[in-house]
Parts: C-alpha cells; sequence; structure tokens
C-alpha cells in the first residue's frame, strides 16, 4: 500500500503497480507516472497522481485509491491473494 507521504514523492516516469489493472496472465500491470503530482495546499490530504496505465489513456489515482497502489510487483501480488 502506499502512503500519502509515499505518492507525494513519486517521479515522472516512475513505476508502480495497482491491483485494479491486471496483465492477460492476472497479476498486477506496471503503470506509468505520466506527470507532476497534485497537491492542494489548503488540505494537504489530497493527491493526484497521473497514470498511463496501458498504451492508450490516461488515469489519476487519487488519496482514495492508494490502498490499491504498490511501488513493486511483488508486493501487489501479496495483495490480491
Amino acid at each position: 500500500m502506499l502512503s500519502l507521504e509515499g505518492a507525494k514523492k513519486l517521479m515522472t516516469g516512475q513505476i508502480i503497480f495497482c491491483v485494479k489493472h491486471k496483465d492477460p496472465q492476472g497479476r498486477p500491470a506496471p503503470c506509468v507516472v505520466n506527470g507532476k503530482i497534485k497537491t492542494w495546499g489548503k488540505d494537504p490530504s489530497r493527491v493526484r497522481i497521473p497514470v498511463k496505465p496501458g498504451p492508450d489513456g490516461v488515469e489519476y489515482f487519487t488519496e482514495n485509491d492508494l490502498h490499491l497502489v504498490f511501488l513493486t510487483k511483488e508486493e501487489a501480488m501479496g495483495h490480491m491473494q
């Protein structure tokens, strides 16, 4: 699980894994951080992470999705079981 502070430290191009995106074998698929992490000065508990989950489209993870996001595939696989 990615913490709020960990989410704020992500860098563009970094690979993360979300259990709601799966590869053809059913394993967590990699998502690439696709831009600057958005934070709010008046509400430090909010965050928005732009990611590219596949060849098409862009998606955003928020503070509500952090329990589904992991830094390594092994962590994500352990959460799926």
